[in-house]
């Protein structure tokens, strides 16, 4: 783990500005800064790609095309009870991107690290190029997000259970799964005018979704960058720091004192992060 602190947490850590790009153990990378990777924003549960509208404009100031999705289990009726059209919805986003040549950094919020990991299989540059096709995913940002080893879940690993504020602010009914304070858990830091827009906006998410084991971990094939939230009220810091601690290939971290939704609370130092893991040389601060 290579970790460096934001944003006035407090531990010990290499300074700020001492950190160069990860070069994964299996992949190393160079970005093209004539052509700058193309931004995949995921969001994590019950939100749509609607989440991101505050925050894409941080991104593309610096030359960023971005695309914000909106996973099929946000509201679906009826819920889904299997993986395969999270799968097939995400990589039918990102593989179009990689054919016309673009590079991809595939960005994820909290249970967007189980979905989108589940759907790159066999999208790194590296794999791409051993069968002779363009483009490829060059990294991945997990934003306070689930990175499961294959084989775990997000219930049985301590998720959508309500964090902090326990499971009383959670409803399960016919396959779906209702947040019933999301200020409280996603936004405590958020302007409160931003935070009710993106409440009101929420829907459920369908509840098998969260009892699926991971089935493929992208994060061991492709370089990998870790935000992790210390106020974060729902996948708790704690936690967070268990999932970077189980990883089995080195993961680069940055830690702020943000809440579960970073992008929004402090959308300039998370964009510093991302452009950071799409390889601008930049100082994250």
């Amino acid at each position: 783990m290579i970790g460096v602190l934001l944003g006035g947490a407090s531990q010990n850590k290499r300074p700020l500005g001492s950190l160069q790009p990860l070069l994964h153990p299996r992949q190393e990378y160079q970005v093209d800064h004539k052509m700058k990777p193309h931004i995949v924003l995921i969001p994590g549960a019950y939100h749509s790609g609607d989440a991101y509208d505050t925050f894409r404009p941080y991104l593309h100031n610096h030359g960023y095309q971005t695309t914000a999705l909106t996973l099929p289990s946000m509201g679906a009726e009826p819920p889904l009870t299997s993986l395969n059209p999270e799968v097939g919805y995400i990589r039918g986003k990102i593989v179009p991107l990689l054919d016309e040549g673009h590079d991809v950094v595939v960005v994820m919020h909290s249970y967007a690290g189980f979905a989108g990991s589940a759907a790159l299989r066999g999208l790194s540059t590296a794999e791409r190029e051993a069968e002779g096709q363009s483009g490829g995913v060059v990294s991945l940002v997990y934003l306070a997000a689930w990175m499961l080893d294959e084989g775990k879940a997000i219930r049985g690993s301590g998720g959508a259970s309500g964090g902090k504020l326990g499971s009383s602010v959670m409803r399960e009914e016919d396959n779906r799964l209702y947040h019933l304070d999301p200020v409280n858990a996603f936004y405590q830091d958020v302007d409160p005018e931003l935070a009710a827009l993106c409440a009101s906006r929420l829907k459920h998410h369908s509840l098998p979704m969260f009892y699926i084991p991971q089935p493929y971990a992208a994060w061991k094939h492709i370089p990998t960058t870790y935000l992790l939230c210390t106020e974060d009220r729902t996948i708790v810091y704690e936690r967070q720091l268990k999932l970077i601690e189980d990883a089995t290939v080195p993961i680069q971290t940055f830690t702020c004192n943000a809440g579960h939704s970073p992008f929004l609370s402090q959308p300039e130092l998370t964009a510093k992060v991302i452009r950071h893991a799409a390889g601008e040389g930049i100082e994250v601060s």
